[in-house]
């Protein structure tokens, strides 16, 4: 004789305790998503700092390497340096300076000068801010030497952050030596 299996009436979950299973779990993701969010800007912000802090070095490098001097400015059409407005995330350029002064207050990219162009930032509503003292900056000059060329006698402070920012934005301080530091700084 062949005997049917008799159903436990313990095994298994019941529809009560699986609804609550998944309102604990509702409640925990209501927590957890916002911060998971601010986790993923503020990774974008670092990604964004990287990247402009690995242009600043390429610049400075190829001005040591070259013995001329190198500049970095920012660029709408991946050709020429653009004057208005200081959201550096449009893109920006890598080249050799065209200027016969490493001090001269205007720029100019040398024939056949072009070393490197970024395009836009992949992060959208993202900011990059390039100021020396008080005053916005259309480009950055290196000298020969790799030094922050003196044509504004101050050192250079760069923001990069998102612009809806409610997390962190980092700050990268270029001095006249051509030194570099980054620090993250509660947005403000």
């Amino acid at each position: 004789m062949i005997r049917m299996p008799s159903w436990n009436k313990t095994a298994g979950f019941t529809l009560i305790e699986l609804l609550i299973t998944l309102v604990i779990l509702a409640i925990v993701l209501g927590y957890a998503m916002p911060k998971f969010r601010t986790l993923l800007d503020n990774g974008r912000t670092v990604a964004l700092s990287e990247e402009f802090s690995s242009a600043i070095n390429f610049a400075r490098i190829e001005a040591i390497k070259r013995g001329k001097p190198v500049s970095l400015c920012k660029s709408t059409n991946a050709s020429s340096c653009d004057a208005a407005g200081n959201d550096w995330n449009v893109g920006y350029l890598v080249y050799v300076e065209g200027q016969a002064s490493e001090v001269a207050t205007t720029t100019s990219i040398a024939s056949s000068g072009l070393l490197k162009v970024y395009p836009p930032t992949a992060a959208s509503k993202s900011s990059i801010d390039v100021k020396r003292g008080v005053a916005n900056v259309q480009f950055l000059r290196f000298t020969s030497l790799g030094a922050l060329a003196k044509n504004i006698n101050s050192e250079a402070v760069i923001t990069t952050k998102l612009t809806n920012c409610d997390g962190v934005q980092r700050e990268i301080t270029l001095k006249l030596s051509g030194s570099m530091s980054v620090v993250k700084k509660p947005c403000s």
